[in-house]
This record gives structure tokens, C-alpha cells and sequence, in this order.
């Protein structure tokens, strides 16, 4: 059950309580050096995730690869919300099976 409910969330990203660094638009979660400030934030995301959908997302990778493919997202959308790249950051990596 508690998977399903993850998952509803995640189809609906404007559903999710943000907390922190993550309620923030990409444009100002980007420091001037063009770099997110919330790196714990965005492992924390990932973690949280996988730890409440009992999945492995990101697992053929590292902690800073994911965070420069949020960055890269933020980049060409900087009104996104920090919480939004990040979901549709963990959606492909989770649909691409890394």
C-alpha cells in the first residue's frame, strides 16, 4: 500500500509536501557557480523514495551524477520547483532501470 501511495505521488508532483531547499525554484536552488546548494537534499529525495517504494534508483551510479542530471534539468527549466527536477530526474533513471 505504502508503494501505491508513493507512487500516486509521484505521478502528481505538485501533490508533494516539500520541505527546505526543495520548495525552492530551480533558478534560485542553483548557486551563482551554477551548482545546486542542495546536494543533501536531493540524496535525501532519492533515498527517501527508494527507502518508502523498497527500490534501488540511482544504484548503478553515484550521489553526484544524479545530482549534475537535476542540475542539467534545472538549467533548462529554471522555474521548476527543486522537488519537481528531482522527481522527474529519479522517474527516468527509475524507467531506464539505473
Amino acid at each position: 500500500m505504502i508503494g501505491f501511495v508513493f507512487a500516486m505521488a509521484l505521478a502528481e508532483p505538485s501533490q508533494i509536501a516539500a520541505f527546505g531547499i526543495g520548495q525552492r525554484t530551480c533558478a534560485t536552488a542553483l548557486a551563482a557557480d551554477k551548482h545546486i546548494s542542495g546536494y543533501t537534499w536531493v540524496m535525501g529525495y532519492f533515498t527517501g523514495i527508494n527507502a518508502a517504494t523498497d527500490a534501488q534508483v540511482g544504484h548503478t551510479t553515484d550521489g553526484y551524477r544524479i545530482v549534475a542530471e537535476v542540475e542539467a534539468l534545472c538549467r533548462d527549466e529554471p522555474a521548476l520547483q527543486l522537488i519537481d527536477a528531482a522527481e522527474r530526474v529519479y522517474i527516468r533513471m527509475r524507467d531506464e532501470g539505473r
